[in-house]
């Protein structure tokens, strides 16, 4: 059984520390020096149900997940700006009218 400590990467071994380390913001990975794993972690899920209360959910930036890196977006606003002329969809707009 693999030691929950550490992950698979590419076939070598990889303490969670140094994935933690690599994948923070400074100033959160300076908090996760100070503290250290076991400490860091408290205050992490600590805040992270603090601003759950406050009507938030703190999701990780993933490829695979489905709410999009606002960064980002932000990064590629030309595709955002510009109207598209929808090819291909008709948008059948009196009709929609007639529905409000």
């Amino acid at each position: 059984m693999q030691d929950v400590r550490n992950i698979t990467t590419g076939g070598k071994m990889h303490s969670i520390k140094h994935k933690i380390a690599k994948d923070l913001e400074p100033l959160v990975y300076i908090i996760f020096k100070i503290t250290g794993l076991k400490y860091f972690l408290k205050i992490l899920f600590g805040f992270f149900h603090v601003v759950e209360k406050l009507g938030y959910h703190i999701t990780l930036n993933h490829s695979y997940s489905p709410i999009p890196d606002t960064g980002e977006l932000r990064k590629n606003s030309d595709i955002w700006d510009r109207e598209s002329t929808l090819t291909g969809i008709d948008l059948n707009i009196e009709v929609q009218k007639f529905h409000l």
